[in-house]
């Protein structure tokens, strides 16, 4: 007895996903960290003045300002156009 095997026929994502920069909304926030606690500030001095002034920046990084539920359908609509091992068929 034969037996063969079907395989269905690769679709790939048929949409361009913009980048995650693109996406952003100034002044958005997915998560907004707490105050420092004041007994962690004094235990941990400054930080930033014994940084060696030749690493620090001199802007901010350009971060993207984007909420939590759009990043995550951004990187699941990135995962979809990848034709990986982590999907079973």
């Amino acid at each position: 007895m034969e037996t063969t095997t079907r395989l269905r026929p690769f679709h790939q994502a048929s949409w361009n996903e913009p980048l995650i920069l693109e996406q952003s909304t100034p002044g958005e926030r997915g998560f907004d960290p707490p105050a420092t606690e004041p007994e962690v500030a004094a235990a941990a001095g400054d930080v930033l003045g014994a940084l060696p002034p030749a690493l620090r920046r001199a802007a901010p990084p350009a971060l993207p300002e984007i909420g939590q539920p759009a990043v995550l359908r951004h990187f699941l609509r990135l995962s979809q156009e990848t034709m990986g091992q982590d999907i079973d068929i």
